[in-house]
């Protein structure tokens, strides 16, 4: 969607570097843009996920008219829509790149310096520099990146070295007068300056205030994925970390990201879902399946076709042999009936399903006074991800005395 509204498919290309030997489904909007990867198994944070960063700006680069090079991640959104987009990065040259000198305590080097930089010619006085691996590279840069072989080897075994050596070898070849010094394309929230992974949000954490949030410095220093890209018009392009759960509640408040003051958003984001509904005709009447992530699910009922804002009065694409082969069958998707009882594997926590929300349960004093009456051997148990689809509504009021 973020492509489609005010998009212009002559403006833009995507590249996508999978697991190695996955291609992705017909249904998926990667599926043809895969780019051609001899890497192999990508580590994180190792050298060869530099290897796989090269190849897919390496691909780029074969479009001529490619004159700026994106990375983002798949748990990454974008916060702003793709024209403010596009405007703000063909008003600008430098790439977003920390390339510049950082606090000691923030570089890391003495940790993660390994005598094989020094075997290669890097310069510890100079230092190796971080930045974020999410990152928006001019031309220019992007050819220096792929084409850089002189200095890669020595990066063998560096920690990280996914965070250190596009800024580094930025550095080394004096280019670092050439980046914003910044590396906030992406706003990422690390818990600590040495935490190993930064905070994934919720569905339940979706609204204006986290998106107002995002508009801002992470913190107040200039440190690693601290601060904004360095674009006057942009603070921050993307933000992450979100996973799959939160695809729904996203699509449901899409106003707050692909809005802007000139062009408010008035698209349907859920058209693509229309796209991927199956319907199996059988003698026992029909079953209608919704390909997600790759799985076939079915929707059990007309209230959950509801919820996910899919239509069956409409020409509906059957269910075929090929999308069996495809699509592996998934578990149903869980009734959005009202009344329903959810709770999540060994968690307390009851939901009661109303009105197309999950509604928590405070204790069992409420619990026994809801009509009508609830039964607790009613009790769907289902995974946290299919839980968190669900949107979170108020809680039940506490029927229970305070003081």
């Amino acid at each position: 969607e973020f492509f489609r509204w005010k998009g212009n498919t002559s403006l833009y290309t995507v590249y996508a570097h999978p697991h190695h030997g996955y291609k992705y489904p017909p249904t998926s909007f990667f599926h043809g843009k895969e780019v051609k990867s001899d890497v192999g198994k990508v580590k994180w944070g190792g050298l060869s996920q530099v290897r796989a960063m090269k190849n897919l700006v390496r691909s780029a680069l074969e479009d001529p008219l490619n004159e700026w090079f994106c990375l983002m991640s798949e748990t990454c959104i974008p916060l702003i829509p793709f024209p403010k987009w596009r405007n703000a990065m063909l008003a600008n040259n430098k790439s977003i790149v920390n390339a510049c000198p950082m606090h000691p305590s923030e570089m890391e080097t003495d940790s993660r310096w390994k005598p094989s930089l020094d075997k290669v010619g890097m310069n510890k006085s100079i230092g190796e520099k971080k930045s974020a691996n999410w990152f928006a590279l001019i031309r220019k840069h992007a050819y220096v990146f792929v084409n850089e072989t002189k200095l890669e080897p020595g990066w063998e075994g560096v920690t990280c070295c996914d965070e250190h050596y596009l800024p580094s070898i930025l550095a080394y070849y004096g280019l670092d007068n050439e980046t914003t010094c910044t590396d906030g394309l992406a706003h990422v929230n690390w818990p600590s300056l040495v935490a190993m992974h930064p905070k994934s949000y919720g569905p339940d954490e979706i609204n204006a205030e986290l998106f107002a949030y995002f508009e801002r410095p992470v913190g107040n220093h200039a440190g690693f994925s601290q601060q904004c890209s360095g674009f006057p018009e942009v603070c921050h392009f993307t933000a992450r970390k979100f996973g799959q759960h939160t695809k729904y509640t996203l699509l449901d408040n899409l106003d707050l990201i692909l809005s802007d003051e000139e062009h408010p958003y008035t698209g349907n984001p859920w058209d693509h879902h229309q796209d991927k509904l199956r319907v199996n005709h059988t003698t026992n009447g029909s079953i209608y399946y919704l390909i997600e992530n790759g799985i076939l699910r079915e929707v059990p009922d007309n209230i959950t076709m509801a919820a996910f804002h899919v239509k069956i009065n409409v020409p509906v694409a059957p269910l075929t042999e090929e999308d069996k082969r495809i699509y592996p069958m998934g578990s149903p998707f869980p009734s959005r009936q009202d009344g329903t009882l959810l709770k999540m594997p060994k968690k307390l926590q009851l939901w009661l399903l109303k009105g197309g929300h999950r509604h928590a349960i405070p204790n069992m004093d409420t619990f026994y006074s809801i009509k009508p009456p609830l039964n607790l051997k009613d009790i769907v148990v289902l995974s946290e991800s299919d839980i968190e689809q669900i949107p979170l509504g108020p809680p039940i009021p506490n029927v229970s005395t305070v003081g």
